[in-house]
């Protein structure tokens, strides 16, 4: 009996003893076979020696177990070229960007996939396939500033009041094309051509005659190939003829968009009448009442120079602007 107690004791002051046993630097696997090691040279030395002997034989063990051990665990430190920390498939040497989720897919430099070249990675885009003229949000999705449901890139009026009716071009609707937008239109189905209040309808028959005044310093409003968009140069003119129309009430205006034979008869036609559409949002919003407004497009018809060549083609993207003035 005594024998047994002197070498649980000894086991206990071997586990003491073994100062390696607590460091925390060591890990789990190397601390337990330490221990055991010591635990094994203490009992065998106390059981050979009668109980005595136990610190040198748990030194013993020890030692010579941390050997054992130190080359049992032994783990190189893996090289850049073995890691892949972001779990991509690409591994970190060659990894530009090492820190990408694991939901996104990556190309042959780790990097976060992003087809449509819009700055946001495939994975949170929640748009793909976006043009590349398009401004997109953190999402990925065409902007569209005045929520119209037209994306600003080929919104014609960017900054059309909410809850606007709008056509194709982001621009207020006016469905019988009479220069009165469709939520101020109390006659939304006027024949085309005939002139109208500012609520509409059908002018009644005046006796009053009427007289178109030349414009000498009105140039043509051109544009850009297959574009809408008003130039600086068409700004500043439209301005200066909404300032010569201010505070009169006997005018009428008549805006003529035109294309060159760039594209489909039909196609022309269209981008015609939007650039009619620009230039009459611009002068609406410049104080010109839109029903003193009427606007056409006659496509690549009545071209104002040849077509076949590029010149020409620049003075026939345009749009041409009468001023009516009624006379007694």
């Amino acid at each position: 009996m005594a024998k047994f107690i002197k070498l649980v004791v000894a086991a206990f002051l071997v586990t003491m003893v073994s100062g390696c046993s607590i460091i925390p630097e060591i890990s789990p696997q190397y601390r337990n076979c330490l221990i055991a090691g010591a635990v094994a040279g203490g009992a065998y030395q106390a059981i050979d020696n009668d109980g005595e002997g136990v610190g040198s034989g748990a030194a013993k063990g020890a030692a010579l177990t941390g050997l054992l051990c130190a080359v049992a665990t032994y783990r190189p430190e893996p090289k850049l070229s073995e890691l892949d920390t972001d779990l991509d498939g690409v591994f970190d040497d060659k990894d530009v960007c090492p820190e990408t989720p694991q939901i996104a897919k990556v190309d042959d430099s780790g990097c976060a996939l992003d087809t449509d070249s819009d700055g946001v990675p495939d994975y949170r885009d929640d748009c793909r396939g976006t043009i590349s003229i398009a401004k997109v949000s953190s999402r990925g999705c065409p902007l569209d500033s005045d929520q119209d449901r037209v994306p600003d890139y080929r919104d014609d009026c960017p900054l059309t009041k909410r809850g606007t009716p709008v056509n194709s071009r982001g621009c207020p609707r006016d469905s019988d094309n009479d220069g009165v937008k469709d939520l101020q239109d109390q006659c939304p189905n006027t024949e085309r051509g005939v002139r109208v209040d500012k609520k509409g309808c059908e002018l009644k028959a005046v006796s009053l005659q009427t007289f178109v005044e030349p414009l000498p310093w009105m140039s043509p409003v051109l544009f850009e190939i297959d574009s809408a968009a008003l130039a600086d140069k068409t700004v500043e003119n439209l301005n200066r003829l909404a300032d010569k129309l201010q505070g009169r009430s006997d005018y009428f205006l008549t805006v003529i968009g035109h294309a060159d034979d760039t594209g489909s008869e039909q196609y022309n036609l269209d981008l015609s009448v939007r650039r009619a559409e620009a230039a009459e949002t611009l002068l609406i919003e410049l104080g010109v009442p839109a029903f003193r407004i009427q606007i056409s497009g006659e496509g690549e018809h009545n071209p104002a120079s040849a077509n076949d060549n590029e010149r020409g083609r620049k003075f026939n993207r345009r749009v041409e602007v009468e001023v009516e003035y009624e006379s007694n």
